[in-house]
């Protein structure tokens, strides 16, 4: 009898030993798409400057500070559904390249100190995988505290990207020719507001 009882007693606290370690595993930040913005700028004619986003996109920020989002490049949205098709089609590629991924790392430590409101600064190397091309391209971030369970990552300033980079110059000069644009810019200026939760 005392043996069962001991045996009891060891699975009891093997039991309170696991549940901790199952929910700290689980403490990673996830991205919620229906709360955040992900948007770029092009500009045509050298002056005419056009708002675009994308409307499906996913990520996490894990315990250790490593963060990935990924990005589905046929969710562009141009307001203009035949250029969505052109973008996704020539400059995407979309049926080659589906997802664009960006990986950086955060500083964890500083992350898990924020208290609510407060707004933490962070420069940090944006790794961004695009169209078969790798890339990294420095940033200087807000990450926000907006509740206990809630974060909001948005660039200080906007990102640059440089299209060229990414093997995309082709793709701009396809869709300039079938729009019959005299010029649109290689430079793309990137912004975001990705709120994560808990």
């Amino acid at each position: 009898m005392q043996t069962k009882q001991w045996l009891a007693f060891i699975s009891f606290i093997t039991l309170l030993t696991f549940i901790p370690t199952q929910s700290y595993a689980n403490t990673e930040w996830r991205l919620n798409n229906n709360k955040s913005t992900f948007n770029f700028i092009s500009v045509k004619k050298s002056t005419v400057a056009e708002t675009h986003q994308f409307k499906k996109f996913a990520g996490t920020i894990k315990s250790s500070g490593e963060t990935y989002v990924s990005i589905d490049l046929s969710s562009v949205d141009t307001n203009i559904d035949i250029r969505d098709e052109r973008m996704q089609k020539h400059l995407f590629e979309t049926d080659k390249f589906s997802n664009a991924e960006v990986t950086a790392q955060v500083n964890a430590s500083s992350l898990g100190q924020l208290k609510i409101g407060e707004v933490l600064k962070q420069k940090v190397n944006l790794t961004l995988s695009l169209h078969g091309q790798s890339e990294i391209i420095p940033a200087e971030l807000n990450v926000i505290k907006l509740s206990k369970d809630k974060i909001l990552v948005t660039p200080i300033t906007p990102i640059m990207i440089n299209a060229n980079q990414f093997n995309l110059t082709a793709g701009i000069l396809k869709l300039q020719e079938i729009a019959g644009l005299p010029s649109i810019s290689a430079s793309i200026p990137v912004s975001f507001q990705l709120v994560f939760e808990k």
